[in-house]
């Protein structure tokens, strides 16, 4: 047996994969906070690939400076769609014009 068999390429922080009953599911940190989502799959390989779609997608995320959505945050109920519509009406109608009033002038005072 050569000294590499056995061995992974992987390094620490790069996640990691197990399986959950007959599904595997990966885990990996993002800003301290370790992220747990369904492969979806029972391929192990597969699960691999998703593992690193996921820290890819993680880390460029990262650099724009906007946050990381996980597969729960992707989806959107009902009430998260009606409290973003009273949010884009809000700013709607805290953006209009107000009319201007006129300020007394001395000779009114």
């Amino acid at each position: 047996m050569s000294t590499t068999e056995g061995k992974s390429n992987r390094v620490r922080g790069d996640g990691m994969t197990y399986l959950r009953g007959q599904t595997y599911w990966v885990a990996f940190y993002k800003n301290g906070k370790l992220i747990r989502e369904s492969a979806k799959t029972s391929d192990p390989e597969q699960a691999l690939k998703y593992l690193r779609r996921c820290t890819k997608a993680a880390e460029k995320a990262e650099e724009a400076n906007v946050p990381y959505l996980t597969s729960k945050d992707r989806k959107r109920t009902i009430s998260d769609l009606e409290e973003f519509l009273q949010n884009v009406k809000r700013m709607h109608t805290d953006h209009r014009p107000r009319p201007q009033v006129e300020e007394p002038t001395e000779a009114a005072v």
